[in-house]
């Protein structure tokens, strides 16, 4: 058995017991829900700033977000991919992402955790406006 292979068996069986040990923690978890926040108006050509919020309990080796993704008009501007071995900073974290914006724009995010699913898409519009007031 391979050095990496016996390092993985190692980590999910401490996982395994650690999660029969403390089965409360497992009850704990749940599926990866996101917030949106931008602007709700701004001028053609402008670069507006996208903020997903991400909240998810669980991030240990089985159990994680394992994908986050931003749509602008049903295209996909923004994916951000974990695994197990690149997980997200924390249970509760944030993800950036810019666009410029020439119309009225339907943003929609959504994660999903690799066991449990999508707590459901989040939803915000950018409307366009012809002075910054």
């Amino acid at each position: 058995m391979n050095l990496r292979r016996r390092d993985f068996m190692k980590t999910l069986a401490a996982s395994a017991l650690a999660t029969i040990a403390h089965p409360p923690a497992l009850a704990l978890a749940n599926r990866t829900s996101v917030s949106l926040s931008a602007p709700d108006r701004a001028l053609r050509g402008a670069a507006i700033t996208i903020t997903l919020h991400v909240t998810h309990r669980g991030n240990n080796f089985i159990h994680f977000t394992n994908w986050v993704l931003l749509k602008a008009d049903d295209q996909e501007i923004a994916r951000w991919e974990f695994s197990a071995f690149n997980r997200p900073p924390s249970e509760n974290f944030t993800l950036e992402t810019t666009l410029e914006v020439q119309q009225t724009v339907q943003l929609v995010a959504e994660g999903n955790c690799n066991l449990h699913g999508s707590d459901g898409k989040a939803f915000h519009t950018i409307t366009i406006t012809v002075t910054d007031s």
